[in-house]
């Protein structure tokens, strides 16, 4: 007699049957489903080797001393570690033995291009830019003594110098660049640019604008260099950082800074004012390692060099509220009813770079340049000068005469003590 509620054996029997399937269809796709994801997994591994060993030198490198490989995954793919086993890779050449973690591999690799970044800066003039970075470190539990906090370190880039070759900047070519003659060629453009008339009957005497060899158009390689622990922003750390690069990261040695030449070194206002810093303390040194003003050389960005120059300019030119002074920027900026604008040294926020620029360079020093020329030609105006100008050397003589006078910040010292 069958139990009501329970059904026959026979049903009971397929019942269980079909149980029994469902869980072998399930467990099927959960080892389907592992299949799939190691398959995945091993073609993400091999296009990051294979992107690893195409790319220059990929960013990843730069920060491979900072990483700890007991808590690194790949970003890739977050639920695989990289230090589980990894089936071989003939493809790569990369075989990966039981027990050896992919980010060993990567640091391989990475070895193999810091070989490559010595050979070229042993070879041919380079460049060096470097800059500050904010790592932030976490604990796995804060306390007094350990908490999450951000450190500051140093990236450093290798560029080499494109059409240049090896020697071709000797040591004994670091001096100072005097600018005199392209300050004059400038003067004397304002005075054609002002007169056509002028230009057109001297056009077979001007002498055209000084030009230091262009470089060709180009593709730049650039091969970064290992993050530094090391906070740049002091002398201290300023040396360090070049102490890094040179002897440690692209083991150079006397013998081998007199073959490459000098070291152009490219960076923010803060890094070649500390540069020029170490120039002075270590220019003594005996050792040429040392010396950092034998074999280096500053060079600041163009946009640094214009918004500074501007905001310097800006600042000591502009004057008090209401001045009467010709050269105040103030002045003049308010006879031209322009908007009015908060500068000086003391002033709370920067100048408006587009404005005080435009002042300063279309306005302000045509009229002056022009008003130096009304004082020094023989004539009581410029326009009656130029009537009687008939040969290049006449207007170059004037242009020195008033570089001498109106452009040197030593006569301008000079007047001020005669006026105390």
């Amino acid at each position: 007699m069958e139990t009501p509620g329970l059904g026959s054996s026979k049903h009971q029997h397929a019942r269980l049957v079909d149980i029994t399937e469902v869980q072998n269809l399930q467990l099927e796709c959960v080892e389907a489903r592992k299949c799939n994801q190691q398959a995945t997994e091993k073609a993400k591994i091999e296009a990051m080797l294979t992107a690893l060993k195409l790319s220059g030198f990929p960013t990843i490198f730069a920060f491979l001393d900072t990483i700890n490989e007991s808590r690194y995954y790949h970003p890739m793919y977050p639920g695989a570690n990289l230090k589980q086993k990894v089936q071989p890779l003939p493809d790569h050449n990369v075989p990966v033995s039981s027990g050896m973690c992919m980010i060993q591999k990567i640091k391989d690799l990475r070895q193999l291009k810091l070989q490559q970044i010595i050979q070229i800066a042993h070879s041919c003039p380079c460049m060096i830019i470097w800059n500050n970075l904010n790592i932030a470190f976490h604990v796995g539990e804060q306390c007094q003594a350990s908490k999450n906090h951000f450190d500051n370190s140093t990236i450093a880039t290798l560029v080499p110098l494109f059409d240049v070759t090896p020697g071709g900047l000797p040591l004994e070519l670091k001096q100072v660049k005097e600018l005199k003659n392209k300050m004059i060629w400038h003067i004397e453009n304002i005075l054609f640019s002002t007169f056509p008339s002028l230009c057109l009957l001297l056009s077979d005497q001007i002498l055209p604008p000084h030009n230091i060899e262009p470089i060709p158009i180009h593709k730049t390689e650039q091969y970064p260099l290992p993050t530094m622990h090391i906070d740049k922003s002091s002398l201290d750390g300023t040396l360090q950082v070049l102490e890094t690069i040179v002897t440690q990261t692209l083991k150079m040695d006397t013998d081998t800074i007199k073959k490459h030449g000098v070291f152009i070194c490219a960076g923010d206002q803060l890094s070649i004012l500390l540069l020029d810093k170490a120039f002075t303390s270590w220019r003594d040194d005996i050792d040429l390692v040392n010396n950092l003003s034998q074999y280096t050389e500053g060079q600041y960005g163009l946009f640094h060099i214009k918004m500074a120059g501007n905001q310097m300019v800006a600042n000591e030119f502009w004057g008090t509220l209401n001045s009467d002074s010709p050269w105040s920027l103030w002045k003049i900026n308010s006879l031209l009813s322009r908007k009015a604008i908060m500068a000086g040294w003391k002033a709370k926020s920067p100048t408006p770079f587009q404005l005080t620029y435009d002042l300063i360079l279309s306005l302000t020093l045509l009229v002056h340049i022009l008003d130096a020329f009304r004082i020094i030609c023989p004539q009581n105006f410029v326009e009656e000068w130029i009537t009687e100008v008939k040969t290049y050397k006449e207007v170059h003589d004037i242009a020195v005469e008033l570089h001498q006078q109106f452009c040197s910040a030593r006569h301008v010292g000079d007047l001020q003590q005669l006026k105390q």
